[in-house]
């Protein structure tokens, strides 16, 4: 064997060592929050947690680990601003012994069929090992339909959330209630919506919820829809969330009309405003006589004088 090709098989053998080591120092688990369960089963809309475990089983500290949380199909992971795809984390440091928790929201948009699978890849430079877990989505007995009535908004303008709720199982649905939860800016003018149950294929129809915008807040607003109730397997909560624009329409309104006003009144100006200095068409003819002597034509009935 060259030396060359000893060198390489020394470098691949350092890192298959180098990674078992760090593998054996380094444990990664995730479950649901929830101990008593063993898979996350969600309906559409409805929010659950999941818990991941870093544990430093070694004897030496453990520094800057990142952590890529992953989500597949109708899966989407909450954060406090926004819904994603893919959440970065890193723990600066582990100490021997110690483990830290770390826990992800999940929120499923739709029903799914198949087991919708949540990865967390983890390393120091580069994301060297994975684990999985996945989360089962389930049809569930409330059927919840809203929309706003307007979402483009002017300052200080009102609009309302319109929803209907219906029990579309075979049994009843206990306790339900939904309410509105604005951002700052924004007020509430309905109160929320409470009934003790709802009876199988019974609905609220058109449920109106009100609400108004200050007239200092202007740009993308979320809102957040909340129905919660109770069936056979516990208590469920489902989000669901809208976005307004508020913008000062008036005010661009105002600034185009008055730009087309301006370039009506220019136009007319224009078109009325004499032409003045308009110079004489050439006559390449003249130019070829200018410098020279024009002797005067007798015109008709003149004597020629020699």
């Amino acid at each position: 064997m060259s030396g060359r090709n000893k060198l390489s098989l020394l470098a691949v053998l350092s890192i298959l060592f180098s990674l078992n080591a760090f593998a054996a120092q380094i444990s990664v688990s995730i479950a649901p929050k929830d101990k008593a369960i063993e898979v996350l089963q969600l309906y559409p809309d409805e929010v659950g947690e999941l818990e991941i475990i870093v544990s430093n089983e070694g004897n030496e500290a453990i520094e800057n680990l990142n952590l890529k949380i992953s989500v597949e199909g109708s899966l989407q992971l909450l954060t406090d601003r926004t819904a994603t795809k893919i959440l970065n984390q890193s723990i600066p440091l582990i100490e021997p012994g110690e483990s830290k928790l770390i826990f992800v929201k999940v929120k499923p948009r739709e029903l799914s069929q198949e087991k919708q699978f949540v990865y967390v890849s983890y390393g120091f430079e580069t994301f060297t090992h994975i684990i999985a877990t996945y989360v089962e989505i389930i049809e569930s007995p409330l059927e919840v339909q809203a929309r706003l009535a307007k979402s483009a908004l002017d300052i200080g303008e009102s609009s309302k959330l319109v929803v209907t709720i219906k029990n579309k199982s075979n049994v009843a649905v206990n306790n339900i209630t939904a309410e509105l939860v604005l951002p700052s800016g924004l007020s509430k003018k309905s109160p929320k919506l409470e009934t003790d149950f709802l009876s199988p294929g019974e609905s609220i129809a058109d449920r109106e919820f009100l609400f108004d915008v200050d007239p200092t807040v202007t740009g993308e607003k979320k809102l957040l829809l909340l129905v919660s109730f109770d069936d056979s397997t516990g208590r469920h909560i489902l989000e669901r969330d809208f976005f307004i624009d508020v913008q000062n329409r008036r005010a661009v309104l105002y600034f185009i009309v008055v730009a087309i006003v301006a370039l009506i009144v220019i136009a007319l100006y224009l078109k009325r405003k004499p032409i003045k200095d308009k110079k004489p068409l050439e006559q390449p003819e003249l130019k070829e006589l200018e410098g020279k002597e024009v002797k005067e034509l007798p015109t008709k009935g003149q004597e020629v004088r020699k």
